[in-house]
């Protein structure tokens, strides 16, 4: 009880949104299914792929983890293979996410989907490196470029959502992130957890201007 209560002290909202977004569209998952830099084990989120829907659900990493090792910039599979791709809280630790998101589009089918995620205003979280963030209009032109039409564009949070999961990673890598000061800390702010959501229904408005980061669906063109 105790080990649940610490993780869900540090839950935060972006995972929050990620995972929501990602059960409300699990109707979009479906045949051939390549999630890339997804995990196969110790998933950090709460969503569960459909296992009705989807011929094979593939996970490719460049760790052990995985049904296919390789570089996401050097996908080891044929063109136009993958109905679904799906490359979330991935592309912020790449060092030419452009290159890697023009080889998706090639292994995706003409009419598939990429279902993407990516943050924004969000800490520094090195895995094992953190080197960009993208605007919603700089996510425009490369799906652009790539070959994607961009069905939706949903920012992950406003104002306080990023405010607070500035503040749990301030707790979480805090030096002194053991001391009974921390703790209390990180009890009171989970506590704020309802109110924050309050907050952020009655002020939708700041997701214009402040977010934790989007999420976005996105077809392949057929030219």
């Amino acid at each position: 009880m105790q080990k649940k209560f610490r993780k869900a002290m540090f839950i935060t909202f972006r995972r929050y949104y990620l995972d929501l977004f990602l059960d409300q569209n699990k109707k979009l998952y479906h045949g051939m299914v390549i999630d890339i830099g997804g995990k196969k084990k110790n998933k950090r989120g709460s969503f569960s792929p459909p296992k009705d829907t989807t011929l094979r659900w593939i996970y490719l990493n460049g760790n052990n983890n995985a049904d296919v090792i390789a570089d996401a910039c050097i996908l080891p599979l044929m063109t136009g293979c993958g109905d679904v791709i799906v490359a979330c809280e991935l592309f912020e630790h790449l060092s030419d996410p452009s290159g890697a998101l023009k080889e998706i589009a090639r292994i995706t089918r003409p009419g598939g989907k990429i279902v993407f995620s990516m943050p924004f205003l969000y800490a520094i979280h090195a895995d094992p490196g953190d080197f960009v963030r993208w605007t919603k209009q700089k996510i425009e032109k490369e799906f652009n470029q790539a070959g994607f039409s961009i069905g939706s564009i949903l920012p992950m949070g406003g104002f306080f959502a990023v405010v607070y999961d500035m503040m749990n990673m301030y707790l979480l890598k805090n030096p002194k992130r053991h001391s009974m000061p921390a703790f209390i800390m990180k009890k009171l702010l989970h506590l704020t957890r309802p109110a924050i959501r309050y907050l952020e229904h009655r002020t939708a408005w700041t997701m214009e201007h402040f977010t934790t980061g989007y999420f976005v669906i996105a077809d392949k063109r057929y030219y």
